[in-house]
């Protein structure tokens, strides 16, 4: 997806975490860790933050979490939200927002 799109990641996470452990920020050109901002995933402000960071309008961005509050407070400041259950119901979601995978 990063060929085609801008990607970021927002992380409830403390400095203690080991989060990349993986290189999986790797995958995305904004990082956005909620002890680096003073943000966590149920304030609206780390999802504009997000926006402004990609250079581009929350209206245009897609938010994918496992928690279904987090998924709310995104589309309250205009993002599409996707609540993630498994794969295929996370590729139907995202071709439902016309996002190519």
């Amino acid at each position: 997806m990063k060929q085609n799109y801008r990607l970021a990641i927002i992380s409830n996470t403390m400095r203690e975490h080991k989060v990349d452990k993986k290189g999986i920020f790797e995958l995305f050109d904004v990082i956005i860790l909620s002890y680096e901002v003073g943000l966590t995933k149920d304030d609206k402000a780390v999802f504009l933050l997000a926006a402004d960071k990609l250079g581009v309008t929350p209206q245009e961005c897609v938010f994918i979490d496992d928690i279904h509050q987090f998924v709310e407070v995104a589309q309250s400041v205009g993002m599409k939200g996707i609540l993630y259950e498994n794969v295929e119901h996370l590729q139907s979601d995202l071709r439902k927002w016309g996002v190519t995978v």
